[in-house]
Formats: C-alpha cells, structure tokens, sequence
C-alpha cells in the first residue's frame, strides 16, 4: 500500500496555477490547483457520489513549489501538502486536482499579487522544481489572457493563463459572468477552474 502512494505523485515540471483566496495587511492566503493530468499515477475517483466530493488522497511532490507572474518570480512556497480530489462534474466528465493550501507573509513577496476576482482569483503560475520542455507559445490565446509568463527567461512567453465568459462556468458568482481559467504551456491547454453546468 505504501509503494502505491508514493507512485501517486506531482513531478518537477508540472504547471498549476495560484489562486488567492483571502487577503490581509500582511499575509496573503493561496490555493494552488494543478489538473490532473499532471498527476502521475492519479488516484481513482470513487463511483459513490457523496464518497466523491469528500475523497482527498495524499500526493508525493517532486520538488518546491515556485510562483511565476508576468514579470518572473514572485516567491517559493517550499513543499506544500498536496492532496488529489474531486474538482467537478459537467459535460467533459469527471474531473480531479491536486490542490493545497499556503499562506504567505507578503514581505516576502517580489513584488505583490495581481489577481483577478472575477476568474476566481487567479494570480500566478505554479511551479514544481524546474519546468521540462517549455517551448514558446504558438498563436493567439484562448480568451482573455490574465498572465503571460517567460518561464525559462529567454525573452519567449511559453505559459499563459487565461479565460473566457462561460454559462457554465457561474458557479457561486454573485455578479456577472464567472471567468474560466486556463493553463495553456507545452502545446496543450489544462483547465484550472472547473464547474459544473
């Protein structure tokens, strides 16, 4: 049974998003969420569906976690605990994320966290130890763009995160429409805020 949960794991190189979701004068509280393709070895989701929303199974992490706005590093969360769980259930089927939860003292902080409100507060790329292939970014974005991200420093965006205005995607929103949240990199696209319809 051990072996089997550390099989279950999120490697260096994967790419997440960070989300804020609490803010004080001196602290600011994330979620950082990472799809579960990123997951190596990713548990099954139970079939039950009261056994589903409550399913959390513990994840190895392959290296720290780094933070990535539009101008570079912004901060290290070190290793977070990170669970795998049920995200939502709509049209595309299940689907799960690694998620865990860091509190960060803003004097540490490059420079502060620009987040969006209405994209559930998306603020930042995540970062497991090094990124792994990255090439820059071919053609336009998928909506709007809330970062463009140079990763590797070489003058090329090669992450971007970005959204859309989408009917399913209201979840909880009190006013107007809800964004979606992307993570486009490695020419695929991970989607990090999921709702049901």
């Amino acid at each position: 049974m051990t072996s089997l949960l550390l099989a279950q794991s999120l490697p260096e190189g994967a790419l997440g998003g960070a989300f804020v979701v609490k803010e004080t004068k001196t602290e600011v509280e994330l979620v950082l969420r990472f799809d579960q393709e990123e997951v190596v070895a990713a548990p099954t989701l139970p079939e039950d569906s009261s056994a589903m929303v409550a399913f959390r199974a513990p994840l190895k992490l392959g290296a720290a976690v780094t933070l990535f706005d539009g101008k570079g590093v912004v901060v290290g969360v070190g290793r977070p605990r990170f669970v795998f769980r049920f995200s939502c259930e709509n049209d595309g089927g299940r689907r799960a994320q690694a998620e865990a939860h860091v509190t960060v003292k803003k004097s540490v902080l490059s420079r502060p966290l620009v987040f969006q409100p209405r994209a559930a507060g998306i603020a930042a790329l995540a970062v497991v130890g090094k990124p792994k292939s990255l090439a820059a970014l071919q053609g336009a974005a998928s909506g709007i763009v809330f970062l463009s991200i140079d990763v590797e420093r070489d003058g090329k965006v090669d992450a971007r995160l970005s959204g859309w205005e989408d009917e399913a995607m209201n979840c909880e929103q009190e006013t107007g429409k809800a964004l979606s949240v992307n993570l486009e990199a490695r020419g695929e696209l991970r989607r990090l805020r999921c709702c049901g319809p």
